[in-house]
């Protein structure tokens, strides 16, 4: 029982010690959606504003896109650089067409 405790005292230690986030998955059918991004200094996106969730990294909105929780497609431009696109409408300027 003592090496178990070790362990997780460890763990917590390696992870500094924070709660992971938890995400819950939305009904079946039911996406988020992107309101807004920040950029950095080069112009390119670092965090989204997701429904529901709040600002998520890069990363993790384009993880939960993956599962089919937020409504947007990935995309990776000629550079290679992957970002999220929100699914195109009549309104061009919601429709992050632009890295």
């Amino acid at each position: 029982m003592e090496e178990l405790e070790n362990l997780v005292k460890a763990i917590e230690k390696k992870e500094g010690g924070r709660s992971g986030k938890t995400i819950e998955v939305p009904p079946s059918g039911v996406k988020k959606k992107i309101l807004d991004v920040k950029k950095n200094r080069e112009n390119l996106i670092i965090q989204y504003l997701i429904e529901d969730y709040g600002w998520l990294r890069k990363t993790e909105a384009i993880n939960l896109t993956k599962k089919d929780i937020i409504d947007a497609v990935v995309v990776k431009n000629r550079k290679g650089y992957v970002f999220l696109r929100s699914r195109p409408d009549k309104i061009k300027t919601n429709n992050l067409s632009k890295n």
